[in-house]
């Protein structure tokens, strides 16, 4: 059985949304005018950090690595199995070995837009707008099921092929951080010697992930793309989600108690997919305009024209 944090109020708006996307709209108007806070999370409010006050999003979550021996069962880190599956997406693949979402690797929109929600301090809108992109981009819109890796049998193909978020052109684009170009192979594969680039753009402008080094390594990541990749294109999916997801990085794994997006708090969910040592989740949660905010100011810091490749180099 799946675990899922959402009230069962909110679960109905998700089928109300599954059945007829137009209801969305009418939801997030009405969630809009409640001005609501996010419902308090059962088990999840961490300790008091000497010197440092409970956060005002619910106190953030106590340590969640793989050496964590805390209470909290439900949630220790345990590496997939080998039924379970995991994908492009470093964040989703630690919720899946911390048990927020199914370890299996198999999860529903209601219970990714819960995790990122109660894992990462992202606000209520946000949170359902990434799970519904999921769901799109490669799962079973019928069911509301889809896999953080690759096409599984064990999610249904009620409307055609449900190839999950490593399928490209969706959640999986060229240029991305860590992973390599579909043209080149399995574009799920982590690729360390992308990771350490990264890593060392950061040392080069102070030791933290944010927006400028962000901005650099996007840029490396398109122009390495455009002189060697002959199938790579940047389209709107590509601009979208080469931003967005950067912005993710320093504004979802920086540790919470102090806003830092060093090597500490970014590396473990790149590396081993898990939580960092006495890492908590953001404060103040992060908003849908925000995100969007960041990915234009990240774009016009260093900006690429949006086009495909015909050839190497064009």
């Amino acid at each position: 059985m799946r675990a899922t944090y959402l009230l069962l109020n909110d679960i109905a708006k998700f089928e109300a949304v599954k059945r007829n996307p137009k209801a969305a709209e009418t939801l997030f108007k009405a969630y809009q005018a409640e001005k609501r806070e996010p419902a308090p999370q059962p088990g999840i409010i961490g300790p008091i950090v000497k010197g440092i006050l409970d956060l005002p999003y619910g106190g953030g979550l106590p340590p969640r690595s793989c050496c964590d021996t805390g209470d909290d069962l439900d949630h220790q880190f345990q590496a997939p199995g080998p039924s379970d599956v995991r994908g492009i997406c470093s964040t989703l693949n630690t919720l899946a070995n911390h048990g927020y979402i199914s370890r299996d690797g198999i999860t529903t929109f209601a219970q990714a837009a819960s995790a990122v929600q109660t894992g990462y301090g992202f606000d209520f809108s946000l949170s359902v707008f990434l799970s519904a992109l999921g769901l799109i981009a490669g799962g079973d819109l019928v069911s509301g099921i889809y896999s953080i890796g690759g096409a599984d049998p064990r999610v249904p193909n009620t409307l055609g092929p449900a190839l999950g978020l490593d399928k490209h052109g969706g959640f999986e684009i060229d240029g991305s951080i860590t992973r390599q170009d579909v043209y080149f192979g399995n574009n799920a594969n982590f690729l360390l010697p992308r990771c350490n680039e990264y890593v060392t753009e950061s040392e080069a402008q102070g030791g933290e992930f944010n927006l400028a080094v962000n901005a650099v390594d996007n840029g490396f990541r398109y122009d390495n793309s455009l002189g060697t990749n002959p199938d790579f294109f940047a389209g709107v999916v590509w601009f979208a989600v080469s931003h967005a997801e950067r912005v993710f990085v320093y504004e979802g794994l920086a540790n919470g108690t102090s806003g830092l997006a060093n090597y500490d708090n970014v590396a473990p969910f790149f590396l081993n997919e898990t939580f960092p040592d006495n890492w908590y989740r953001r404060g103040v949660p992060l908003t849908l305009p925000v995100a969007f905010q960041q990915a234009a100011e990240m774009f016009l810091a260093n900006p690429r024209a949006l086009g495909g490749n015909q050839g190497v180099g064009c």
